[in-house]
C-alpha cells in the first residue's frame, strides 16, 4: 500500500506556497521539462495574489460558476472561501471532504437508525409476503430477478420495483406503523426496506419453484405420488399453497385469475425449471431465474408472430409432457423450453392455425 509522502499536502484549495516542496508523480517520476508543461513553479504561485471576489483574475472562475449554474447560495459559500486564510484552510478542506462523503451515503448521519435495529412485525411480513406471491404468480413482469437488461436500461416491471410501488401506495399512517422512519427519503430505511423485500421475493420465487417440481423432485414434506401434473392441475396445486389462507378459489375465481397469459408463463416456467434441474450447469454461473429473465427479455424484443409461436409450442409441449406420465418414465431430453429452430418453423403455421386454448 503506497503512503503519501510526509510533506504532501491534502489541502483542497490552491497549494502552490512556499512549503510544498514534493509533487505527487506517477512512478517513474515525470522530467522537469515535464513538469514545466503543465505546473507553474511553486515560486510564481506563492507570488500571485490569493483571489478575492472583486479580484481581476476572476472571469474564468465566475465563468466556471455560471456555467455550474450557481445560485446564489452556492456562490455567498464560494466567495468567503477564496480568503481562507493558509493555517484554516486544511480544517476548511477536511470539513468539505466530510460533508461530501455524508451526501453521497458514505457516513451515515448521527440522527439516522442503522437498517438492524428496525424490527418488522410479523403483520406486515405476512402481508407483504401475499403481496410478494401475487406479483410473482399473476403479474406479467419483465423479469423475476434483474433490474436492468442486458444492455444496462432500467426494467421498470419487476417484482422488487412493484412491491415498492405498493409501499408507496399506502397511507402514512401505514408507512409510520409498519416501516422505518424516513422511508423513502431516508438512504438507511430505503436500505433496510429494499432488504426485507429481496429477501421475501427470493423466498417466494424458491417457494414457486418447488411447486413447479411437484412430482418430479421429491421434497421433505411432499414426495413423488403420481403423474407429473398437467397445467390445470398445477394451477390449483400452486393457488392452494401460494394462499396464505390455504383455501382455494371457486371455478369462476380460477378462470379469472388464471388467464391464458398466467398459465402460459406457468408452463414455460415449468419447462425451464424441470431442464435446469435435469442439467446442471456447474460452469455456468446464471440462476435459473437469471436464463429465465434473459429470455424474456429476447421475446419482448421479438415480432408478434414469434411470441405467438413461442406460446403455442410452451402449450404443446405441455400437453404432451405432462398429465399422465411419472417423471421416472418420461424422456429427459424432451422436457425443454422451444428453442430458436423450433419457433421459426412454428411462425409460418401462426396464420393458419388456430390458438391453442386451455
Amino acid at each position: 500500500m503506497r503512503h503519501l509522502p510526509s510533506n504532501v499536502n491534502t489541502n483542497l484549495f490552491l497549494q502552490g506556497n512556499a512549503t510544498m516542496q514534493t509533487e505527487l508523480q506517477p512512478e517513474g517520476g515525470a522530467s522537469e521539462e515535464e513538469e514545466s508543461d503543465h505546473f507553474p513553479s511553486s515560486q510564481g504561485i506563492a507570488g500571485q495574489r490569493r483571489p478575492t471576489p472583486a479580484n481581476d483574475a476572476m472571469p474564468m472562475v465566475t465563468n466556471l460558476m455560471e456555467r455550474l449554474n450557481f445560485d446564489e447560495n452556492c456562490t455567498s459559500l464560494v466567495n468567503p472561501l477564496f480568503a481562507v486564510p493558509p493555517a484554516q484552510q486544511f480544517m476548511v478542506s477536511v470539513v468539505l471532504q466530510v460533508a461530501t462523503l455524508q451526501r453521497l451515503g458514505v457516513v451515515p448521519a448521527p440522527h439516522e437508525a442503522a437498517p438492524e435495529q428496525f424490527v418488522y412485525s410479523n403483520a406486515i411480513r405476512q402481508t407483504l409476503r401475499q403481496k410478494a406471491r401475487e406479483i410473482i404468480v399473476f403479474e406479467d413482469v419483465e423479469a423475476y430477478t434483474c433490474t436492468q437488461t442486458v444492455r444496462g436500461l432500467p426494467i421498470r416491471h419487476n417484482p422488487l420495483v412493484l412491491m415498492m410501488a405498493y409501499l408507496e401506495s399506502q397511507t402514512p399512517t401505514f408507512k409510520s406503523e409498519n416501516l422505518p422512519a424516513g422511508w423513502p427519503t431516508n438512504q438507511l430505511a430505503s436500505q433496510s426496506v429494499s432488504s426485507l423485500l429481496r429477501l421475501l421475493l427470493k423466498h417466494e420465487r424458491g417457494s414457486l419453484r418447488n411447486l413447479l417440481l411437484t412430482n418430479v423432485k421429491e421434497f421433505h414434506r411432499r414426495p413423488i405420488d403420481g403423474p407429473v401434473p398437467a397445467l390445470a392441475d398445477l394451477t390449483h396445486i400452486v393457488d392452494w399453497a401460494m394462499s396464505l389462507g390455504n383455501s382455494l378459489r371457486g371455478v369462476t375465481a380460477m378462470k379469472a385469475a388464471y388467464t391464458a397469459t398466467v398459465k402460459v408463463r406457468l408452463a414455460y416456467i415449468r419447462l425451464e425449471v424441470i431442464h435446469h434441474h435435469l442439467n446442471p450447469n456447474p460452469a455456468n454461473t446464471l440462476s435459473q431465474w437469471e436464463i429465465i429473465d434473459s429470455r424474456l427479455e429476447s421475446l419482448r424484443r421479438q415480432s408478434l408472430n414469434y411470441k405467438q409461436a413461442f406460446s403455442r409450442l410452451v402449450v404443446a409441449a405441455d400437453r404432451t409432457l405432462f398429465g399422465n406420465l411419472e417423471f421416472a418414465n418420461m424422456q429427459p431430453g424432451a422436457i425443454m423450453p422451444p428453442s430458436k429452430s423450433q419457433i421459426q418453423q412454428e411462425i409460418p403455421v401462426i396464420k393458419t392455425a388456430t390458438y391453442l386454448p386451455f
